[in-house]
């Protein structure tokens, strides 16, 4: 079912006929004015994201949007007035998608969309996420400029000093000023800070990119050239894309210091996956035998992402394509917003939801219970970000599920978790 947008100035209006009751919610996002859709009560318009706004065309015409299971505004609504609302829902067909609200999740059942209650955070849920990091047994979350990790430490991956497994989040040894980004490996971690990076953890293939092979359980600053833009890096590599060029410098895999990376040409975004590819003005290649082979991929702003057993790219056409080592490409899912990658998966939000691929399965499928998120899936575990770009309190809540053996899930546990639980916050 298509439903007509319109440009407006500064927010999404959004009208939904909920039982006779018109519920009209404010999202503080530019982007189109909703009209109701031909199934009146039975349904609800999604959030539109940024990707979605910028499908609104110069004669203040939008495209046509999917409808949704139930809206989503996020602001301006109380959680108790959003779960009456959305639980005042007809049980609309599942042909409409399922997406979830921050409090219900929808599933199909008997062939119609069941809005259900998520689990309640605790109090002491981790708050004010805006980025994570996965390595294979541990994990490292941005708080604005804070950064905290959890799991595995015996490499000194936490950087908290120590080389001592947490359950539940701790601060790092040194604040780092201006932290705006964050990676991990395998068993080490970096963190752009002020167009600087630092690395912790693990160091026996040169992953610190000090000149050594010495394990640091506290950030050490990587020397390099110029200031960094941009911050890459899986297993014991790490890549950085400097402010000043188009230029790549790598370290990690027996480079014991950066190394200019030139193998793929001048490239803006790279992924480490189960080979190296780029993209840049000349297109998509991965290397290949040791040379750069041409991806048949719409390049132009592509976004690079990769599993342990495919690399993909979402196209301006907002299409993702995905291909295996040595392999041809492939549209997996059309409609995308943005796209992640890490461990054995892939994810993609797709109109307010989620659906991941991977872990023996080529169909993309939601992740369990954990509603509307940013996803980040990991080796053997994941995690997503429960309203990561909002400002209410409460927002940028963590979730994990998944292996926990290390207490990588941070819910002060070492309970293996087949569905989602909240990482706690620092005792600190």
């Amino acid at each position: 079912m298509m439903t007509m947008h319109r440009r407006v100035d500064s927010f999404l209006v959004a009208s939904t006929l909920v039982r006779g009751a018109l519920l009209v919610f404010a999202i503080g996002l530019a982007g189109c004015e909703s009209c109701q859709d031909e199934r009146g009560a039975s349904t609800a318009l999604e959030q539109a994201d940024e990707s979605e706004v910028d499908r609104c065309t110069q004669d203040d015409e939008c495209t046509v949007m999917p409808i949704s299971c139930c809206g989503c505004p996020s602001v301006g609504v109380a959680r108790a007035h959003l779960e009456e609302a959305v639980r005042a829902i007809d049980s609309p067909p599942c042909d409409c998608l399922p997406a979830p609200c921050p409090a219900v999740e929808g599933s199909c059942v008997g062939g119609r969309c069941v809005a259900t209650a998520l689990p309640e955070p605790p109090a002491a849920a981790l708050t004010g996420v805006t980025e994570l990091a996965l390595g294979a047994r541990h994990a490292c979350a941005l708080r604005g400029e804070a950064i905290v990790c959890w799991g595995a430490g015996d490499h000194g991956q936490l950087g908290d000093g120590t080389t001592d497994a947490r359950r539940r989040p701790a601060s790092i040894a040194e604040a780092l000023d201006g932290a705006s980004s964050i990676v991990a490996g395998d068993a080490h971690t970096c963190a752009l800070h002020g167009g600087a990076v630092s690395c912790w953890g693990a160091n026996g293939r040169g992953q610190l990119g000090d000149g050594t092979t010495v394990d640091a359980g506290r950030p050490t600053r990587v020397d390099l050239p110029a200031p960094v833009q941009e911050l890459f890096g899986a297993g014991d590599r790490t890549c950085v894309r400097l402010a000043s060029e188009p230029t790549m410098y790598c370290w990690g895999e027996g480079a014991l210091r950066p190394e200019p990376f030139t193998a793929l040409g001048n490239i803006t975004h790279l992924s480490l996956g189960p080979e190296v590819c780029g993209s840049g003005a000349e297109g998509i290649r991965c290397l290949r035998s040791g040379s750069p082979v041409a991806m048949d991929v719409p390049h132009m702003n592509a976004d690079l992402v990769a599993s342990d057993d495919e690399t993909c790219a979402r196209s301006q056409d907002r299409r993702v394509r995905c291909w295996a080592a040595g392999g041809s490409p492939r549209v997996v899912l059309e409609g995308v917003g943005a796209l992640t990658g890490g461990g054995t998966e892939i994810c993609a939000s797709k109109y307010g939801r989620a659906e991941c691929w991977g872990a023996g399965s080529s169909e993309p499928r939601p992740p369990p219970g954990v509603g509307a998120a940013d996803y980040y899936p990991g080796p053997g575990f994941s995690c997503a970000i429960r309203d990561r770009t909002m400002a209410f309190p409460g927002a940028g809540r963590v979730q994990c599920w998944g292996r926990n053996g290390r207490g990588q899930l941070g819910d002060g546990t070492s309970n293996d978790q087949a569905v989602a639980v909240y990482v706690l916050a620092p005792v600190d």
